[in-house]
């Protein structure tokens, strides 16, 4: 046999950290996969570091970077998990075990607080709202992934600050613009940011011709927005500040991972109201050349780990000008948000535990 992680020969399952082995557990037959592995002669395997043969075993005996856990009902990934901390990831393991205690449920509360960990009940939250506003039973909504859920929840969990626009009344109109669930999302909140500036007195009709106009102008203008960096995957923040500023010093831009994500934004953040032409072109190169002039001025330091251990954000504030990158699954990284005020910006998916320097947290 040879299994190697980080370079070392493991001979046995306590060569691995007692916080591996922990995280290992939470995987339905990891712990009998690594014996079989360091028992089978002609088994070779080698891995860059523990949160890699997790990941992998994951992936690997279950084809899902996911770790089911029944009792809690929640989808997390073991190296979400590994980096949950020895104390919480053995209280977690305690509530999976069926203690539901008082102090237990206490602290299992506090870990999923603090860690940014949704369950099937917080999924609940997502699709509760969007039968409160009557578009539950739209096609689009059949085929969520958990990205979506995330997403929803998100959405519903936040408040609308006090625009007079009609919830119901956004997600009409998301439907009817979304061909995805993050599109709707996204257009659920660039109608409520947008309409909210139109005068009072319009009525429904005339905020969805609005609105619908006010697209048409924008999302042309977006299209050169869309281009991003990759990198192999979930690496360090120094390597993502690296690739991030060879990337705009080389004269190219961090886009948006989507159209419809970048409508939000600009509705958001900017004056948008009625340009068209020159003007409107002059005020989203406005809003892009800041956040590029923001990203270069302020390398990323430290990112928050999603839930699906393959996301990651990472926060950039200087002075009264905050941005968010978000580095995902396949290596792109992309901007979630820019703006003169602090938002709050997380994401399932994404939002979670700070990535050690090292992306194995072996060094």
């Amino acid at each position: 046999m040879t299994v190697t992680v980080a370079s070392r020969l493991v001979q046995n399952p306590a060569a691995l950290s007692e916080l591996g082995r922990l995280a290992l557990a939470f995987i339905d037959g990891g712990p009998e996969w690594l014996a079989w592995a360091i028992a089978t002669p002609t088994a070779q395997y080698s891995f860059a570091g523990e949160s890699t043969l997790l990941a992998q075993v994951q992936q690997g005996l279950h084809s899902s970077r996911f770790a089911f856990l029944p009792t809690l009902q929640a989808m997390i990934s073991p190296v979400k998990l590994l980096t949950l901390g020895m104390a919480d990831l053995r209280t977690l393991g305690q509530a999976e075990a069926g203690d539901t205690s008082a102090p237990i449920e206490a602290q299992i509360k506090r870990i999923f607080t603090n860690h940014h960990l949704l369950t099937s009940s917080d999924f609940a939250q997502g699709t509760a709202f969007l039968q409160t506003l009557g578009v539950n039973q739209a096609a689009l909504f059949q085929f969520m992934t958990f990205e979506d859920q995330v997403a929803l929840y998100q959405v519903a969990a936040q408040p609308n600050g006090q625009t007079a626009i009609p919830e119901t009344e956004a997600a009409q109109f998301a439907v009817s613009q979304a061909r995805t669930v993050l599109e709707f999302v996204d257009y659920y909140q660039f109608y409520l940011r947008y309409c909210s500036r139109l005068p009072t007195a319009t009525t429904a009709a005339q905020r969805g011709t609005q609105a619908s106009s006010a697209l048409m102008v924008l999302l042309p203008l977006l299209f050169g927005a869309l281009d991003a960096p990759q990198v192999p995957g979930l690496v360090s923040p120094a390597e993502v500040a690296n690739a991030v500023t060879v990337w705009v010093r080389n004269g190219r831009q961090i886009g948006f991972s989507r159209l419809s994500e970048g409508t939000a934004q600009i509705a958001q953040n900017t004056v948008f109201l009625s340009e068209t032409g020159d003007a409107a072109r002059a005020l989203v190169q406005s809003y892009i050349a800041g956040t590029q002039a923001l990203i270069v001025a302020q390398p990323v330091k430290q990112g928050m780990l999603g839930q699906d251990g393959a996301s990651c954000l990472f926060p950039i504030r200087s002075g009264d000008q905050q941005a968010t990158l978000l580095l995902g699954p396949t290596g792109l990284i992309t901007l979630r948000s820019y703006g003169l005020q602090p938002t709050t910006a997380s994401a399932p998916l994404v939002a979670g535990n700070r990535v050690p320097n090292a992306p194995d947290g072996d060094a």
